[in-house]
């Protein structure tokens, strides 16, 4: 080992050491003791590189041989998290921390090498050439409209992200395709149900990707979910408010319901009716007349989050769905901080 300015180096000469190696997708460690999640592995890494001076960080990631969009969102975006803490949170600098791509393996990993001040990065080891990769899509399923009467025809969209141009062939559980076989937007006779399972099949994609995809949807009277937002910014919740009035205004029909959850937080603790007291600022701020709208204290999740319901009429509010009893919350005192 060698002595540098007081502290301990494991370096020989200027090549970097490899302090970590792991697969992001944490789903792949069946067994729960073994399990360390990425940000006590950021937060390790973090910890080792404070004590040491005049080093340098690579941080390598390795894309999977069969990714999805989310997949690779969530590679980059631990990578990245990954290289933000390191460079701005130990004192080692932006210039001193790399990001860099190794190449494909078979599944997404990242790699944290650590060496001297201006050593060269370390060896890529990549398991596949980049053609042989296989990059998936994800297939998303909605409603067009919000289908209340059971006695007519329901539509619903597909898509896919990223957006590319596929044939999409739809199969209903009840029911019949009346119109928009092969698209990206079809009606289905319902045949009075109020209840039907839809499944679309993508034409076009690479054959080990997922090519099917379906869902459940409710049709006829019931609540409608318009919008939901979570771990939101005052400015988002209250454009997204704004939203959904719109939608309610231009159906004078039906009445609105917001549900608003607050975050359970740090040590069990959460501001008292932060969630509450931002959407009633927001009417009381943007002036809407709250006659339509029941707003509904829905209790604590695990963070700040609301939901907009459109009601047709006669339909009553759904019931709200907390994910902890309000018994294990303790309320602070403190005052309602609005731009968190």
């Amino acid at each position: 080992m060698l002595i540098i300015g007081g502290s301990i180096s494991i370096f020989g000469q200027s090549e970097p050491k490899k302090f970590d190696e792991f697969d992001v997708n944490e789903s792949t460690h069946y067994y729960p003791y073994d399990r360390i999640n990425v940000l006590q592995r950021i937060r390790r890494l973090e910890n080792y590189v404070r004590k040491r001076k005049n080093v340098a960080v690579f941080v390598v990631s390795y894309k999977a041989r069969k990714s999805t969009y989310e997949s690779r969102m969530l590679l980059d975006n631990l990578a990245g998290e990954a290289r933000s803490t390191i460079a701005y949170q130990t004192g080692v600098g932006d210039k001193n921390v790399r990001l860099l791509e190794g190449g494909y393996r078979d599944t997404e990993m990242i790699e944290f090498w650590i060496g001297p001040r201006n050593s060269k990065p370390p060896p890529f080891t990549p398991k596949y050439m980049d053609d042989v990769k296989f990059e998936c899509v994800d297939i998303n399923l909605g409603e067009k409209g919000m289908n209340f009467d059971v006695n007519e025809s329901a539509t619903f969209s597909a898509w896919t992200y990223p957006k590319q141009n596929f044939s999409f062939i739809w199969t209903p559980s009840i029911g019949e395709v009346i119109d928009g076989q092969g698209t990206e937007s079809v009606r289905i006779d319902t045949k009075g149900q109020s209840k039907l399972t839809l499944f679309v099949e993508v034409k076009g994609l690479p054959e080990p990707c997922e090519k099917v995809a379906f869902k459940t949807f409710e049709i006829g009277r019931r609540p409608f979910l318009a919008d939901k937002v979570t771990r939101y910014m005052y400015s988002d919740l209250a454009a997204r408010v704004d939203n959904f009035m719109i939608m309610l205004n231009a159906n004078p029909q039906l009445t609105g319901c917001i549900i608003a959850y607050s975050g359970r937080g740090e040590n069990d603790s959460i501001e008292q009716d932060r969630a509450l007291a931002s959407i009633k600022r927001i009417f009381v701020f943007r002036r809407f007349s709250a006659d339509r709208v029941k707003i509904i204290n829905g209790g604590s999740r695990e963070y700040n989050s609301a939901e907009m319901w459109l009601l047709p009429p006669g339909v009553e509010p759904p019931k709200p769905t907390p994910s902890v009893d309000s018994r294990f919350i303790k309320v602070t005192k403190r005052r309602v901080n609005f731009d968190q």
